[in-house]
């Protein structure tokens, strides 16, 4: 076990208990214990408020399906296996934490919400989309909304301030159309990366790598380390992305970025 997690399981009580009759030390014990290993931007935000991994504040989750989650990981994602690296105690205070996270969360509700639920609100569905966590290349993994979201691609605030008709047909052509060629680095030592290039200068080249399994991971190499650069012919940017949403889909994601546009509204 490592030092920070050591220090921290003395703070633990012996098993989960519900909700109501959480303690602080437990609770405590949980939020930093998710401060070390789910707080970062590349997983769940500080707070659980969303990095590139979903929102885990203000939903309803089902008890069993975190520590299950949390244990075991999400296999084909990015979401690791914690067994190896918590015990059981930990696990338990952990979901004891995220359980606070929503105030009027009961600790029985089922699963988490449909992203095709057509009775939610539309922006409320839109939300589920972008964010999606069943979705490892979801939205909001490369871009960032307000204070939630990734920084891979650009920021959509800007959009959102467009009429909703606007929006919607943006995202068709966008996601419809062919994709940009991504940027293709080769290395001295033989490895191909593809990706999208954030900066370069005289001495190093960083690249988000869009060939990792999961979501895009930043890279930094050394130019003495690359061989070639140029286009990767066989990896586009958003190529083939509208096949993942139905016109409805896309519809929804649209209405819920303009319901974060706070511009003052005109009247007529």
């Amino acid at each position: 076990m490592s030092r920070p997690y050591a220090r921290l399981s003395a703070l633990l009580v012996s098993a989960a208990v519900p909700l109501s009759a959480q303690n602080s030390s437990q609770l405590k014990a949980g939020e930093h214990l998710f401060a070390l290993g789910c707080s970062i931007g590349y997983c769940h935000g500080v707070g659980g408020s969303a990095g590139r991994g979903p929102r885990l504040k203000d939903r309803q989750w089902d008890k069993g399906y975190l520590y299950k989650t949390i244990e075991n990981g999400i296999p084909g994602t990015a979401m690791p296996a914690w067994k190896d690296k918590l015990s059981q105690p930990q696990i338990s205070a952990v979901v004891s934490y995220i359980l606070s996270l929503s105030p009027n969360q009961s600790g029985t509700t089922t699963l988490q919400p449909s992203t095709t639920d057509r009775a939610m609100p539309v922006n409320q569905a839109g939300k589920e989309l972008f964010f999606d966590p069943d979705n490892e290349r979801n939205c909001g993994v490369c871009h960032r909304l307000k204070d939630s979201g990734g920084s891979v691609g650009p920021a959509l605030d800007q959009l959102a301030k467009k009429p909703e008709s606007e929006i919607r047909a943006y995202l068709i052509l966008t996601l419809a159309k062919p994709g940009k060629p991504a940027f293709k680095v080769r290395t001295a030592s033989g490895e191909t990366i593809c990706g999208i290039k954030v900066r370069e200068d005289s001495t190093k080249l960083q690249i988000f790598d869009l060939t990792s399994t999961g979501p895009p991971v930043l890279r930094t190499f050394i130019m003495g380390e690359i061989v070639q650069s140029g286009d990767c012919a066989n990896l586009q940017v958003h190529a083939g992305f509208a096949r993942l949403y139905s016109p409805a889909q896309l519809s929804d994601i649209a209405a819920f970025l303009k319901s974060t546009d706070s511009s003052p509204r005109q009247t007529p």
